[in-house]
């Protein structure tokens, strides 16, 4: 990791002597009241692996003081490295020219990463700087979801039942409710040629240790103790009832066929009203096949995205690298808004 001097100003990894600095920079520049200019123990939990702060940033020259800052959530502890870039900010009149610029340039060099993902970029802002200046190509994640068999919704708007029926399987989705159930029921090691890199150790801290959610993690099982494939999801509650957002999966595509029976179980059982997957890279076939509609252009339903606040609005979320696989729980598409306490949090 090195520093690249641009005008006025060092971009370089930033330390954990930054981190009030980068705080305050975010409340100012960013979005003001922000969980993670409020939350210390939280901002440490997403950026600070191993006394590194998975920021970087552009300080001046003279005063030291920070006027960029680019956050990534890194995939894995063990190589190759990848990243998803979440948080890219220039502070107006900064004193070097095109300096977030500069900075957006310089994350895989002082990173080492293989691969750059950003997964919600804002149109106006993010995703027009990434087509225009680097050229790369920004699209849309794919918004699929299943209904639940019930004739009233409270969170979702429901004017075309829209449902299909998907393949009839024998497939079970099957709890996994810790990280020691995980390494003994399937081996992330088959997945290694995946385009973006996530090890066991993504898993435990992004799912299983997150201090604010509780995370459903099932194994795809396709016979008796044959676990093919995982899937994440957390459950939402809002306005007397609940939404099932699946957030990650790991596993072929195929692994999904057929699991939309268990998904109208877990929905008969937890009072749920839908099932929503925003995802890219998925065949949408195997979508299909494992129960799933595509919200597209012509769709009349809403499926929320937004609870916090609670927003009754569709909602298209911007990725990068469109080759490439893309979830919704990549990124900081659910970061949490409402501050808690440490006693607060899941599992204390």
């Amino acid at each position: 990791m090195g520093k690249f001097f641009v005008g006025q100003h060092v971009i370089r990894i930033a330390e954990m002597g930054d981190i009030p600095f980068i705080m305050n920079f975010l409340d100012n520049h960013w979005e003001k009241g922000c969980l993670l200019s409020r939350d210390r123990a939280y901002f440490e939990y997403e950026f600070v692996v191993d006394e590194r702060v998975n920021f970087v940033v552009a300080s001046h020259k003279e005063t030291g003081i920070i006027d960029a800052v680019h956050g990534f959530i890194q995939c894995s502890r063990t190589p190759p490295h990848d990243i998803f870039g979440v948080i890219w900010v220039c502070k107006p009149k900064s004193g070097t020219k095109f300096l977030g610029l500069a900075v957006g340039e310089h994350v895989g060099a002082i990173t080492g990463a293989r691969a750059q993902k950003g997964v919600g970029l804002k149109a106006d802002t993010g995703a027009k700087v990434v087509s225009d200046f680097f050229l790369e190509t920004v699209s849309k994640l794919d918004h699929f979801y299943r209904l639940a068999h019930r004739e009233n919704f409270s969170i979702a708007d429901v004017s075309d039942m829209r449902r299909v029926s998907g393949l009839i399987s024998s497939k079970k989705l099957i709890p996994i409710p810790t990280m020691r159930h995980r390494r003994t029921w399937f081996d992330l090691s088959t997945l290694s040629d995946a385009p973006m890199h996530k090890d066991a150790w993504y898993i435990e801290r992004r799912y299983y240790l997150h201090p604010y959610y509780k995370f459903n993690i099932w194994g795809i099982e396709d016979s008796p103790g044959n676990i093919i494939g995982l899937l994440v999801g957390r459950v939402v509650d809002c306005c007397n009832s609940s939404a099932l957002r699946i957030v990650d999966f790991f596993g072929p595509d195929n692994a999904l066929d057929g699991i939309g029976g268990e998904l109208d179980s877990i929905m008969d059982v937890g009072n749920i009203e839908y099932t929503d997957f925003y995802c890219a890279g998925i065949s949408h076939e195997n979508m299909q096949n494992a129960g799933f509609v595509l919200r597209d252009g012509k769709d009349r339903n809403i499926i929320p995205n937004h609870f916090e606040p609670f927003e009754r609005i569709n909602v298209d979320i911007l990725h990068t690298g469109v080759e490439l696989r893309a979830f919704k729980g990549d990124g900081d598409q659910g970061r949490p808004r409402t501050l808690r306490l440490p006693t607060e949090w899941c599992g204390k």
